[in-house]
């Protein structure tokens, strides 16, 4: 995680003179995973369903052309999502307390208002696992997750976004789909 951490700042550093007339954008997303943990069994589909926290990105159109390039970290302020699983070796309910932070950089075209885009987000998930409000061990994971998706710029200030993540065996991703509004100024 450490070293997820220090590729991000590096990321970021080196990508900061590239930005010379950038938007910075805040905004909120909620994703819909589906994750087939070998381990445990989520209690309902619903917890499967996660508000995230905040997230920042900087863009920042190309050479004046319609292409636009994007990096997003949620690192700032990011909270854990508590969930209910239950053991399939033995049925035992435990609570699942998972931190995710993802780097996106993403490029994009825009035609009019929408921006068609593709992503290759760097995550990290920690997972802490308590029996009776007991903490019991703690789960790191990372991966590479390539996505596609679109963004609507609903005026100057506002953008809304859809993105279908790819199937991650390292996370035990299925299949994933996030929904985000930003509010977008420039800096």
């Amino acid at each position: 995680m450490k070293n997820l951490l220090k590729i991000t700042f590096l990321f970021l550093l080196l990508s900061a003179p590239a930005f010379a007339n950038p938007t910075l954008s805040v905004g909120t997303t909620l994703s819909l995973l589906k994750i087939n943990d070998p381990d445990f069994q989520y209690t309902s589909n619903r917890d499967q369903l996660q508000l995230s926290s905040v997230s920042f990105a900087l863009s920042e159109r190309i050479n004046k052309s319609p292409f636009i390039a994007s990096i997003s970290t949620n690192r700032f302020i990011n909270r854990s999502v508590d969930r209910e699983v239950v053991s399939k070796k033995n049925g035992v309910v435990f609570t699942n307390k998972t931190k995710t932070k993802a780097d996106t950089l993403t490029i994009g075209y825009q035609i009019g208002r929408y921006i068609p885009n593709i992503g290759l987000t760097n995550v990290g998930v920690e997972k802490s696992l308590y029996y009776a409000g007991k903490f019991l061990k703690k789960k790191q994971q990372t991966a590479l997750i390539p996505s596609i998706g679109l963004t609507f710029i609903a005026n100057k200030d506002i953008s809304i976004n859809s993105t279908i993540i790819a199937p991650n065996k390292e996370l035990n991703l299925d299949a994933g789909v996030v929904f985000g509004v930003n509010y977008n100024f420039k800096l």
